[in-house]
């Protein structure tokens, strides 16, 4: 029987996803951090993202924008101009204090009130299948780069947030119907990898013509959820899961 599995870094996942036809179209260009990696992907993208490869809660991430000789750095709220190159890389060595970091690519999302937001589709496997069992949204902190609760995001229902946007209601059923394969999918192929996987917090952003991204996916996420019914529910699972399999940490 296999192990309940944690697996922390997110190249990881990312590689598993992106070997899959049907999720790849879903998936951010993400490679490991360096220097050769950050100049090839600012020359591809105008805004590219540098975050730790395992955990942190939404804390050193940084975005990078590229305009002619010019580079903005957004960090802590902050904007930095540099104007060389290497000085970008020297940010990045202090931010990334010798950890392995990635280098992804930025996706103009869709904004609420002027804050960025995202989406989080809560997967489960508490026995045979893999079932989502919710769908929530996090509403970043004015001038906020991530959505992490710990960052001071605000965790709102899928439609609530959806309300605050223009997304015309008809076009609502065919995006859940989208999130609910990309969660379930998703999982199915994460599994066949490390088949000791029991949960996951799959987080979305939607760019400007509703085309869901990836931004990453969460083994054992955070139990916080801002409808108490959807809670209560996922407790429920995921205790019977974490009884009936040992847990292993795999990073």
């Amino acid at each position: 029987m296999a192990r309940y599995q944690i697996v922390r870094s997110k190249i990881k996942k990312t590689r598993v996803l992106q070997s899959d036809r049907q999720i790849s179209k879903y998936i951010p260009t993400t490679l490991l951090y360096n220097k050769a990696n950050l100049e090839k992907m600012l020359d591809q993208y105008p805004l590219v993202f540098v975050k730790p490869d395992c955990g942190r809660k939404g804390f050193r991430v940084a975005a990078v924008e590229k305009d002619d000789d010019n580079y903005f750095i957004y960090y802590n709220s902050k904007e930095i101009l540099l104007k060389a190159f290497d000085k970008v890389t020297a940010f990045v060595k202090e931010l990334s204090r010798g950890n392995r970091f990635l280098v992804q690519q930025g996706i103009k999302v869709l904004k609420i009130d002027q804050r960025l937001w995202s989406l989080r589709v809560w997967v489960q496997k508490p026995y045979e299948s893999w079932e989502v069992t919710g769908i929530t949204a996090a509403i970043a902190a004015p001038q906020k780069l991530v959505t992490n609760y710990r960052q001071g995001s605000t965790l709102v229902p899928f439609i609530e947030a959806v309300r605050k946007t223009e997304i015309k209601w008809h076009k609502i059923k065919e995006l859940t119907e989208l999130l609910y394969f990309i969660g379930e999918h998703s999982a199915n192929v994460l599994t066949d990898k490390y088949p000791g996987i029991r949960e996951l917090g799959v987080d979305i952003g939607l760019d400007q013509v509703l085309h869901p991204w990836i931004f990453e996916v969460n083994t054992r996420p955070r139990i916080i959820i801002g409808n108490q019914k959807i809670r209560l529910y996922h407790k429920i699972i995921i205790k019977n899961s974490r009884e009936k399999y040992k847990q292993h940490d795999l990073s």
